[in-house]
């Protein structure tokens, strides 16, 4: 009996600590480079001109809201994403992709310009892994803008690194959109 009384309070006591332990914490996610594969595109015609100038949409950091564990998991977890940075990112792939295609990538052409700006992720946690929708704006020098989206599934449960894997992967497969949209082609090939 006793040893029973000891287990319990022993349990108890465990809760008690993990639940505390459990409390309030936020995680900065910043995704990493996920380069485009070879052959997810098809290259592009660099027409007349073939200098492109990449622009980060944003001028300062941004801190949003990615995933906020609390009403699924009852843990006060938040994953928050500076879509300034992540938006550098973007230009990274796209800068890597459009060099691959025969592009020069410049800060100083003001021929053709992308402007890039991340302007929604959203994690999705179905009844396994986790899932991230990350839409991209691309507004073309000729003033023309539109919002591409790119969806990641994960097997892994949701932490920060399964959060930044979804991350990379949606915001590869909406520049893969971009790439393959007859606007944004057409607007390069000029």
């Amino acid at each position: 009996m006793k040893h029973e009384v000891r287990m319990i309070i022993i349990a108890a006591l465990i809760l008690i600590v993990s639940a505390g332990c459990a409390g309030h914490r936020t995680f900065d996610i910043v995704p990493r480079e996920y380069p485009i594969k070879p052959g997810h595109v098809h290259p592009v015609d660099t027409g007349a001109s073939s200098t492109v100038k990449l622009v980060n949409g944003y001028t300062a950091g941004t801190k949003t809201l990615v995933y906020d564990q609390k009403p699924r998991f009852n843990t006060d977890w938040q994953y928050y994403g500076d879509f300034r940075k992540w938006t550098e990112i973007a230009q990274s792939v796209l800068s890597s992709e459009l060099s691959r295609m025969g592009f020069r990538v410049s800060t100083n052409s003001n021929k053709k310009v992308l402007t890039l700006k991340v302007i929604r992720a959203e994690m999705i946690i179905p009844k396994f892994g986790t899932s991230q929708v990350v839409d991209i704006s691309v507004q073309t020098g000729d003033g023309k803008t539109r919002i591409f989206s790119g969806k990641s599934n994960s097997g892994y449960a949701i932490s920060p690194k399964a959060v930044e894997a979804t991350a990379e992967s949606a915001i590869t497969k909406a520049l893969i959109h971009a790439l393959q949209d007859s606007g944004i082609r057409d607007y390069l090939s000029q």
